[in-house]
C-alpha cells in the first residue's frame, strides 16, 4: 500500500506494516473494555510523542493503511502529538487513544493521548457553504478531525496551545461528522462514534 508520508524525510518514513504490532493493548490508563488494536502509531512510523515534530502525516498514513486493509482499530499511545492540518479518519477505522478522565477521582494532571492542534484560527473565507451556518462567521472548516462512516475517535484530548483564555480565538470545529448534505458524504455519514474526547 502507498502512504502519503515523505520517504526522503528520516523523521517521517513510510509506514512499514511489520513495525506496527497488533494485539491486546495494555494502556497506561484504565479502559472500560479490552482494547485490541490492529495497528499502533509509534516512533517507528514517524510519530513523535513529545509534540516537538509534526505527526500529522504519520498518523494519517497509519489510518489510511488500516483502511486499505479493511478497517479496524488504530492505537495512538499516551503522549503529545503535534497536528498541523486535518486528520481524516476513514470509514470503518477507529482511532483510539489512552484517555485519562480529567473528572475522575484519580486524575493526576496527565491527560494521556493529547493532540496538540497547531492549526490556523477560523477565518470566514474558509467556511464551507454547504455545512456552515451562514450566519455564523466562525462555523469554519476544515475541522481538525473529519470522520468517515462507521469510524470512531475515542480517548483523546485536543489542546490548542495558542488559545488564550483572556483573549479567546475561534478555531474551526474539532470534529466533523459530515451530514448527508455534505459534498462527497452521501455514503459516508452514518454510525460514527466520538467518545471521551476532551
Amino acid at each position: 500500500p502507498t502512504t502519503p508520508t515523505d520517504p526522503t524525510n528520516p523523521i517521517n518514513p513510510p509506514v512499514d506494516p511489520s513495525d506496527l504490532q497488533a494485539g491486546i493493548i495494555n494502556t497506561v490508563y484504565g479502559t472500560e473494555d479490552v482494547l485490541v488494536a490492529d495497528y499502533i502509531i509509534d516512533t517507528a512510523c514517524g510519530a513523535d510523542p513529545t509534540g516537538e515534530i509534526d505527526s500529522t502525516a504519520a498518523i494519517q498514513s497509519v489510518l489510511d493503511l488500516c483502511a486499505e486493509n479493511g478497517g479496524g482499530t488504530v492505537y495512538l499511545p499516551q503522549g503529545r502529538y503535534l497536528v498541523s492540518s486535518q486528520i481524516r479518519v476513514p470509514s470503518f477505522v477507529y482511532l483510539h487513544g489512552d484517555w485519562n478522565d480529567p473528572d475522575g477521582e484519580n486524575f493526576n494532571g496527565e491527560y494521556g493521548t493529547v493532540i496538540v492542534a497547531r492549526v490556523a484560527p477560523a477565518a470566514q473565507e474558509t467556511r464551507n457553504p454547504v455545512l456552515a451556518d451562514r450566519e455564523d462567521i466562525y462555523a469554519n472548516f476544515p475541522a481538525l478531525f473529519r470522520m468517515g462512516g462507521s469510524a470512531g475517535l475515542i480517548g483523546v484530548t485536543i489542546w490548542y496551545p495558542e488559545q488564550d483564555i483572556q483573549d479567546v480565538t475561534p478555531y474551526p470545529f474539532a470534529v466533523e461528522i459530515p451530514s448527508f448534505a455534505a459534498e462527497g458524504a452521501h455514503i459516508n455519514h452514518m454510525a460514527t462514534t466520538v467518545k471521551n474526547v476532551t
